[in-house]
């Protein structure tokens, strides 16, 4: 994750945690702040009750691959400062798993959007044949 797009001193978690809401579920909780510019970034908290340093980095490098991917696809509103805390359980989560666990956090946080399309892809069709019609 590009390094302007991640909180990054503990003045800034902590900004969060006092200020911030919060949204969680068995296996992460997210705290969210609005930041005052036009994009987000992005901590994470993964504390040594989740497992060693690899099972702690595996669940690192999943969720910020996972959050680049919304933040690249326009899928969270811009504007916030997010911070994903980690509880034990995410650690046998699969990635469909967190997939869907961080989706529903950030949709009960009204923060998910529609995807953007990419710029370069062709427009879907809005005109459909009915049965009727020939092809």
């Amino acid at each position: 994750m590009d390094r302007r797009l991640r909180l990054r001193t503990e003045a800034d978690y902590r900004r969060i945690r006092a200020r911030g809401r919060s949204w969680g579920n068995r296996s992460l909780t997210l705290l969210v702040l609005p930041n005052g510019t036009a994009r987000n970034r992005y901590g994470i908290i993964v504390s040594k009750r989740v497992g060693n340093a690899v099972t702690r980095n595996r669940v690192k490098r999943r969720l910020r691959e996972l959050l680049r991917r919304f933040d690249h696809d326009g899928r969270i509103a811009p504007g916030y400062d997010l911070a994903l805390i980690c509880r034990p359980a995410l650690a046998e989560a699969t990635f469909a798993e967190l997939t869907g666990t961080v989706r529903g956090l950030l949709d009960r946080a009204a923060l998910l959007r529609e995807p953007t399309p990419p710029l370069d892809a062709p427009a879907a069709s809005t005109t459909t044949l009915s049965q009727d019609e020939p092809q």
